[in-house]
């Protein structure tokens, strides 16, 4: 992360802080861990959605 001074996603707010590399990591930590419960997305998809501190995954 701290090659990047700060990160353009492809959708969303831009940019983002390069401290949001390690939410995503500590969020897929959880992920993997079975921590994160699912929850329906904000939207209608064929997918479950999961999310810490500000971090997420659509799956």
């Amino acid at each position: 992360k701290d090659a990047f001074d700060v990160i353009y996603p492809a959708h969303g707010t831009l940019p983002l802080p390069p401290e949001q590399i390690d939410k995503l990591i500590a969020a897929g930590e959880k992920l993997r861990a079975g921590a994160l419960s699912p929850q329906e997305p904000p939207f209608p998809m064929p997918a479950k959605m999961y999310v810490y501190d500000g971090a997420g995954f659509y799956i």
